[in-house]
């Protein structure tokens, strides 16, 4: 019996191991081992997955067990598996923090803790990418998004900011206060296209192929083959090239990209492998091995021309800002709410990760918000909608009553885009709220529509930073 039931002992005795162990590898033999494993794949079925963790068994891997400490100095120390820059006493890995989309987040992904390019670049990598999120999250709540999880007062060697195309506005509002915040940091912003924004004769590839958004490759393959001359790259992504770049140049950063010299048709045929084969548009195991070898590149380059300092220094989040988002999480919701028609739920499952939002039927309802700051600030609501036709979510009418009386009135109005259909959040500018409680009335206007009205985060900022932002 013994002999019979060793192998199943030691199988679990294995498995215990490497739930509290991490593999880490050097970035370039992690990437280069990777994408290896993927070659075997296509030729004898060999899982890269498995491949990799075999890995635990090989002398020249290091294994490292999960931070015992949580404070800054002994992150730094006790990871392994980096990029190295000098330190006051010896060589020390550099500390990753990425913001970003989906992308950076890692959708589509079998294991994204292990596939997503960020994790890539440093298996212990601060990923705070949100799904279904632009850049105006982060640029106006980068205090309140870093210490979610308690004080982060790691110093941050390289920060990555995701997000292209977007809005210029909310992403040089970003760079600029990570900039604060991590003076020595190496900035790199990203500038990859996807086959969403190629278009012919005006009109997105997907609207022409008259398919629902989410395509697959062969589909597409097929099109580019019948269509290739006739496809073009979207206009607005030269101009927001040129914006990612100057603010690129404004915060002494780099631009990590995709080459746009090409004809839109032959680009997709060269790079079609960085998206995956289901939605055309998420990053593949390739593509996110593509970006983290990009990266390096660009952080070693900077290695070589600019020394980096011993010693780098920690800024502030300048007047700090108070936000709650509980698209991932339901417990993060910390305000009051009254009324039936206003209550905290799920709002659809996409590969077991949930999103939730305060929903506010057609009869309306209250929220109750509070400025716990001893001045005056800015109140902001990040709410979903639909840009594409139909559009399912209704016009709101939301009355902000202070808690010294002061009333303000904004509408916050679902607009119709003449584009592939894409489900996300979006941000609205309320008004001033002075300290203590304010509360927040929503009413609707125009026809009745599918969907109940969705509010996924509560940002409350210093009021010059929304000049900034240009909301």
């Amino acid at each position: 019996m013994v002999i019979i039931f060793a192998p199943f002992f030691l199988l679990f005795l294995y498995i215990v191991s490497y739930r509290t162990s991490r593999v880490s590898i050097f970035p370039a033999q992690q990437i280069s081992t990777y994408l290896h494993f993927m070659e075997q794949e296509k030729k004898d079925g060999v899982n890269p997955h498995r491949m990799l963790m075999s890995l635990a068994n090989d002398p020249k891997t290091i294994i490292t067990k999960d931070d015992p400490e949580s404070d800054a100095r002994s992150r730094r120390s006790s990871a392994r598996g980096k990029i190295l820059r000098d330190g006051p006493e010896s060589r020390v890995p550099m500390m990753f923090l990425s913001f970003g989309t989906s992308q950076t987040w890692g959708a589509g992904l079998e294991n994204r803790e292990l596939e997503a390019y960020p994790f890539l670049l440093d298996p212990y990598a601060r990923n705070a990418a949100i799904r279904a999120t632009g850049p105006e999250y982060p640029s106006m709540c980068l205090n309140s998004l870093m210490d979610s999880n308690g004080v982060d007062n790691t110093i941050y060697d390289v920060v990555t900011l995701e997000f292209f195309p977007t809005n210029p506005y909310y992403l040089r509002g970003l760079a600029r206060r990570v900039r604060e915040r991590y003076p020595d940091a190496i900035i790199v912003l990203y500038r990859i296209w996807t086959p969403r924004e190629m278009t012919v004769a005006g009109e997105s590839i997907f609207q022409v192929m008259n398919k629902h958004l989410h395509e697959n490759a062969e589909e597409l393959q097929t099109f580019m083959d019948e269509h290739g001359q006739a496809v073009s790259w979207n206009p607005r992504l030269m101009p927001m090239s040129k914006e990612v770049q100057e603010i690129a140049n404004e915060v002494g950063g780099f631009v990590f990209d995709l080459e746009m010299a090409l004809q839109a048709s032959k680009a997709y045929q060269k790079h079609s492998d960085w998206f995956g084969a289901i939605d055309m548009h998420h990053l593949s195991v390739k593509g996110h091995i593509a970006v983290a070898q990009g990266i390096e590149r660009i952080v070693k380059e900077s290695l070589a021309l600019k020394s980096y300092p011993l010693e780098p220094r920690l800024g502030t989040y300048g007047a700090g800002d108070d936000c709650t988002n509980w698209f991932l999480d339901p417990s993060a919701y910390n305000a009051k709410y009254t009324g039936p028609n206003v209550q905290i739920n799920p709002m659809y499952s996409d590969v077991g990760n949930t999103k939730f939002t305060l929903e506010i039927g057609q009869g309306g309802g209250e929220i109750v918000v509070t400025n716990k700051f001893e001045g005056d600030r800015f109140l902001l609501l990040s709410y979903m909608t639909i840009l594409g036709l139909p559009n399912d979510y209704p016009n709101a009418v939301v009355t902000l009553t202070t808690s010294i009386g002061s009333v303000y009135e904004a509408e916050l109005n679902q607009e119709d885009h003449n584009q592939p259909r894409i489900h996300i959040s979006t941000v609205g500018k309320i008004g001033v709220i002075t300290p203590g409680d304010n509360i927040i009335r929503f009413d609707f206007i125009g026809p009745q529509k599918k969907l109940p009205f969705r509010v996924v985060a509560i940002e409350i900022v210093p009021v010059e930073s929304v000049e900034i932002y240009d909301v």
